[in-house]
């Protein structure tokens, strides 16, 4: 799930900047859009180097105590996810700038909009990872 928005994050504003300047070299396009995908996979990993234990073990206490992983329940840790999301991103992912990027240097901190971006990324994630588990149960134990 990583890959797919880190894709879709990071090389898709490099595909519309083209579509919207043909006069740019296509090769830029063909060669960055993928090397920006694996960079962007790269950065979301270890952004999300907290986020996965933690989402592993609530689905592993959640399935445990309840026999299921239900999916209103782990919707309700996507607000801490997105915390520890943006935490991994701000503090553990090294500052590095694009030769390109006109824009000025990261800031770091905690804002509405990095919180609502992160919140809405670990939804993705979460019902990603949920698809695959919803409908396992736990296995009968036989009565020795």
């Amino acid at each position: 799930m990583t890959l797919i928005l880190s894709t879709v994050y990071w090389s898709g504003p490099l595909v519309w900047e083209y579509l919207q300047n043909p006069n740019r070299d296509f090769y830029e396009v063909a060669l960055g859009a993928p090397a920006i995908s694996i960079v962007g996979f790269l950065i979301g990993s270890i952004a999300q180097i907290i986020v996965y234990p933690v989402l592993a073990i609530y689905a592993f206490i959640l399935f445990r105590f309840s026999g299921r992983v239900s999916l209103p329940l782990l919707l309700l840790i996507t607000p801490v996810l997105g915390l520890l999301v943006w935490f991994g991103y701000d503090q553990i992912v090294p500052d590095y700038r694009w030769y390109t990027d006109e824009r000025p240097p990261y800031e770091h901190g905690l804002t509405l909009d990095r919180f609502l971006t992160g919140w809405g990324l670990e939804v993705a994630v979460v019902l990603g990872y949920w698809w695959p588990i919803r409908n396992r149960r736990p296995v009968a134990q036989a009565n020795s």
